[in-house]
């Protein structure tokens, strides 16, 4: 909507004095025209002209002798046709015959009009009835402002871009044509006849309303609400609306631009659903890699388990021949299974880092252990080389630098076939008591082509991905090394040529143990160590198999067929001959729903001071519990059982202890869940501490000691 003249206030003052001669009005007219630069023109009740100023005559290109004062209207339009000013086309269409002025200015006193002349000239027009039926014409010249106008609504149409003002004093929309397409007449109308508030949808009209209510004090705001459009529907819009002040500083426009964000918004919307559906989709994944987590490391642990208890049982060399395959084979399997659940985290945002003290050279040495054997089948020499000057003790996480090493140590020995395999160890120069820990792997096997470098840190990726290719594996190991590396702020880089070997170096920054001997001096000259020094497997004294299970375990109180296997039928019989060999042992309870992993634990268990007594499920292990409370030293508890779950059965232990004011019993998970989520839902029950399973012989009674013999904890941590 064009902008108010700034005089319109001022000509209504004037014109408000009420004059009371003709002369008095002559001086007003001449005011508006002399000082105001208004086209000021007056007719009487015969439509003669009584009055013309100098700027009318020369907006209608006149001399004041051709149009005079007593010349009639009608003699005007005849001279600005002649001019070629206007056509008679243009006074029948903008009502300016003579027959029709009188009655046009009655139905339009006091009303604006605009009015373009052939010339190319826009000029706003106000008329008025003046006392004694004199009639007014006040001509404002807004040409250069009427061609931005147009100049602006083009550019809004090509952009498709709506645009509409309102004015304060007129109470009157202006609307543009794009945003008249949008609103289709009806709309329009409604728009015109009772506001803008119209088109608004009713759940957005309190967003419309505090932006107008502010209105005054802002002087513009930007919403975004839902409009009606020609079709009925309601369509979402970014109103952007600004206001106009007078020259006496009071608000007379307001001009707002509105953008159809319709598209956008559906397809934010949308997009949202979609990330709802991949977080639901990646949520799923997890949870189907941690169910087969559990579903395999649950039948891996009797598998494992028992070969160990057979490896330490008096057997043939052939046959521990055969139980060395079968328990590296399962051990093979758990790996890629841990590869595959830690790939799981990476993926769902849960791989997190659990900061605590660890000695790195035994770190160093559980990694070492575990390749040994494959290193001595290749004839491989592998070295470690880790000066004693060196820190021993960092703070960070135990496991997965532990991974990381197994992984990089694993992969080296598995591509070289002949040489050696080389780590050295770094550290940079302390400072605040952190440092940057660098690790060095060398070896010297097949190497890495140069154009496939680049690939090696990409999941599921291999050197070789033929159905031919020499090395199997998943193409896990090194991408999960690279996101263990990133977690920890740290960096991996690998330098190989094909037939040479690779050198893998990874740098990590650590924070060192906050005491005052973490760091050793530095000794001027440092022997390079030849072999590592590692500490030989744990293995178990060959023993006979004894009886399964006590005369105190509460067979007859399991639900369903006590018989179940031949095992069950096997500890059956052997009870009674059991008990006494039993009876100095201290009674932990487990409860466990597999039947194998019972067994296990059972074996596993022989030659220690502990003597399981086992539940099927939670409810059985409460319920035993609640009966004999001072019984146990200890419960093993199962996550995943049926009828009663082990967290369920650990909060109902709990607050079984409280209300009956017992002293709290020692609970440790034993569960083939393994994520931080389902470590911390343990911890949340009430429970001490998380075992994963599998577990070995070594694991198990450290943490059943720890808990059990208190008084030896309370004397190592004292000192």
């Amino acid at each position: 909507m064009l902008p108010q003249s700034p005089t319109d206030k001022l000509q209504t003052a004037i014109l408000a004095q009420a004059p009371k001669s003709d002369q008095d009005y002559n001086d007003i007219f001449e005011a508006l025209d002399s000082a105001f630069g208004l086209c000021v023109s007056v007719l009487d009740e015969n439509l003669r002209y009584i009055f013309i100023g100098k700027n009318f005559y020369h907006a209608i290109g006149l001399a004041d002798h051709e149009l005079k004062i007593g010349d009639t209207l009608q003699k005007g339009h005849e001279l600005m046709i002649q001019k070629g000013l206007i056509s008679q086309g243009f006074i029948d269409k903008n009502n300016l015959n003579p027959d029709k002025r009188k009655k046009i200015s009655l139905e339009s006193n006091n009303r604006t009009q605009l009015l373009s002349t052939i010339g190319g000239k826009t000029h706003k027009i106000t008329r008025m009835i003046l006392p004694g039926n004199k009639y007014l014409t006040i001509g404002f010249d807004i040409t250069q402002i009427y061609e931005k106008e147009k100049l602006l609504n083009l550019a809004l149409a090509v952009g498709n871009a709506a645009f509409w003002t309102y004015n304060f004093q007129t109470g009157l929309y202006d609307i543009n044509p794009t945003m008249q397409t949008f609103l289709g007449a009806k709309n329009l109308q409604n728009v015109h006849d009772k506001g803008i508030a119209t088109i608004v949808h009713p759940e957005e009209m309190h967003i419309l309303d505090t932006a107008l209510r502010n209105f005054p004090e802002t002087g513009q705001f930007d919403i975004v609400v839902r409009s009606i459009n020609h079709k009925d529907k309601y369509e979402w819009v970014r109103v952007s609306a600004i206001g106009s002040k007078d020259h006496e500083g009071e608000w007379y426009s307001l001009q707002a631009f509105v953008k159809n964000i319709n598209k956008e918004r559906l397809q934010a919307q949308e997009l949202e659903k979609t990330k709802d559906i991949a977080i639901a989709a990646s949520r799923a994944k997890s949870e189907f890699f941690a169910n087969m987590s559990h579903e395999i490391r649950t039948p891996m642990n009797g598998i494992i388990g028992m070969t160990e208890l057979l490896a330490n049982s008096d057997i043939t060399s052939d046959q521990a021949e055969y139980i060395d395959v079968i328990n590296k084979s399962a051990r093979s399997l758990l790996t890629v299974i841990n590869d595959i659940l830690d790939f799981s985290k990476i993926e769902t945002g849960n791989l997190k880092l659990n900061i605590g003290l660890f000695n790195l050279r035994e770190t160093f040495r559980g990694a070492l252990t575990q390749h040994i054997a494959e290193a001595k089948k290749k004839n491989l020499k592998i070295s470690l080389n880790y000066p004693d000057h060196l820190p021993e003790n960092f703070v960070g996480d135990e496991n997965y630098i532990g991974q990381l090493i197994k992984n990089l140590l694993g992969n080296a020995v598995k591509f070289t076939q002949k040489g050696h395999v080389a780590i050295d160890v770094l550290t940079s120069k302390p400072r605040q008591n952190r440092t940057i820990l660098t690790l060095r792997i060398k070896d010297t096997g097949i190497g890495i082509p140069a154009e496939k470098i680049k690939y090696i840190f990409n999941r599921f990726t291999q050197i070789d991905g033929s159905s031919k290719r020499e090395y199997g594996g998943l193409g896990l190991g090194l991408s999960l090394s690279k996101h263990i590396v990133e977690l920890m702020s740290g960096r991996i880089q690998v330098q190989s040529e094909v037939g040479k070997g690779s050198i893998f170096s990874v740098s990590i920054p650590l924070k060192l143990e906050d005491t005052p001997n973490s760091i050793a001096p530095e000794p001027k000259n440092i022997p390079v160590q030849i072999k590592p020094q590692l500490t030989p497997p744990i293995k178990l004294e060959t023993v006979s198999p004894p009886p399964q299970m006590t005369d105190t375990t509460p067979i007859q109180s399991l639900p369903g067929p006590v018989l179940t296997s031949q095992i069950e039928a096997k500890t059956l019989r052997s009870q009674k001959g059991a008990s006494k060999e039993n009876s100095g042992k201290k009674h932990i309870l487990v409860a466990e729903d597999f039947q194998l992993n019972r067994e296990v634990i059972r074996l596993i268990l022989l030659e220690t001071d502990y003597l399981p007594v086992f539940a099927e499920n939670g409810i059985i292990a409460f319920d035993l519990y609640k009966k004999e409370p001072e019984k146990y030293a200890l419960i093993v508890m199962d996550v995943s059982m049926p009828v009663m779950d082990g967290l369920t059965s650990t909060r109902k232990i709990r607050s079984h202890e409280n209300l009956s004011h017992l002293s709290r019993i020692p609970i440790i998970a034993l569960t083939a869940h393994t994520l931080p989520k389902d470590q911390k839902a343990c911890i949340d029950a009430g429970m001490d501490d998380f075992l994963a399973k599998p577990v070995d012989l070594k694991t198990l009674v450290e943490k059943l000691e720890h808990y059990t013999q208190p008084k030896r904890v309370e004397t190592r941590r004292s000192a």
